[in-house]
């Protein structure tokens, strides 16, 4: 479909930084996370009294608790343990037991292997220290938990949550900005003029598909076998039709000027190379290779579609597609 007026001639004042005016960056905010959780997201020991002895206490606790079972190992020796090394079950430190042993370990099972040779036991040595560790990791639960209500509370605040709603509004659309400067970087493309459809139509001289160019992110830039297109639409030409044998292009061109229409319309520049026959000087100005119109939609009907459901044959499928088009245009 085709559309109006043009968008070209004149500078045009950057806009990237006026999105912050009187948008609050929430600096007290910002510091007070930051001092309460670390880059990890984990609540620090400063950020309420008592989280940081708690956790103390756990770490000499779980200390003992291990150098006791290291004893009992050394102990009982190879024949009685499947596995020399302690292990966690239902956040209790356990020895893991040949299940025909398990009288050699007086204590209480707190899980059994899938073969059902293993027994995870609890000896009874440890089981006081145990009970208290869970005391203690449920305590630093709730300390932590109370650390990060009150900071939800702050960010959660209406006068807050909108400030940071339009903080973050702000900083996706340059963002945005951003990530398009990077591809046209990376892959050379140019600006495009939004031209006056009634004076000057489509001009893109040397256009290069963008997935011929760049199959993938990850993948690097090849402008070497990617063949260019020139397109020129006077603004009198309504419609076109274009010909030729199978594998000679047609769908690729289709395809590439509705790409350049839609990325255009995105803000991101398409890759025009220099025009063939001619070379664009260092000082010639981007619009000569980029330019047109502002199209209002960009509508395909391309491959083919067969739906049995529906009773659909590839030229019904076609015609349908078509219809719903000439609908909106």
């Amino acid at each position: 479909g085709g559309g109006g007026g043009g968008g070209g001639g004149g500078a045009v004042p950057h806009r990237l930084p006026a999105l912050f005016d009187g948008v609050g960056v929430q600096a007290a905010l910002k510091l007070a996370i930051d001092e309460a959780v670390d880059d990890a997201g984990v609540v620090r020991d400063s950020a309420s009294d008592g989280l940081g002895e708690v956790r103390f206490a756990k770490r000499e606790l779980a200390a003992a608790v291990r150098k006791s079972l290291a004893e009992l190992v050394a102990k009982k020796g190879d024949s009685v343990l499947a596995n020399r090394l302690p292990t966690l079950r239902a956040d209790r430190f356990v020895l893991q037991v040949v299940a025909k042993q398990k009288h050699r370990v007086p204590g209480v099972v707190r899980d059994v292997s899938g073969s059902g040779q293993t027994l995870f036991i609890e000896p009874k040595e440890v089981e006081g220290a145990n009970t208290k560790l869970r005391q203690l990791a449920k305590r630093e639960q709730t300390l932590v938990r109370a650390v990060l209500q009150a900071l939800s509370k702050r960010v959660g605040a209406p006068a807050v949550a909108l400030e940071l709603e339009a903080l973050h509004s702000a900083v996706t659309k340059v963002d945005l900005a951003a990530a398009r400067a990077r591809y046209a970087a990376a892959v050379g493309g140019v600006p495009v003029r939004f031209s006056d459809h009634r004076a000057e139509g489509v001009a893109l001289q040397g256009l290069l598909h963008p997935l011929l160019l760049q199959p993938a992110p990850s993948e690097p830039v090849e402008r070497g076998d990617v063949v260019a297109q020139d397109y020129e639409l006077p603004p009198h030409v309504r419609a076109i039709v274009i010909t030729g044998p199978n594998t000679g292009g047609k769908t690729v061109a289709l395809k590439n000027l509705g790409l350049a229409v839609l990325m255009a319309k995105a803000g991101l520049w398409p890759v025009c190379s220099e025009p063939r026959g001619r070379s664009l000087s260092a000082d010639a100005s981007p619009s000569a290779v980029a330019a047109v119109p502002w199209f209002d939609a960009v509508m395909a009907d391309i491959g083919d579609d067969q739906s049995l459901v529906q009773s659909l044959s590839t030229f019904s499928a076609h015609v349908a597609r078509v219809r719903s088009i000439l609908q909106r245009v």
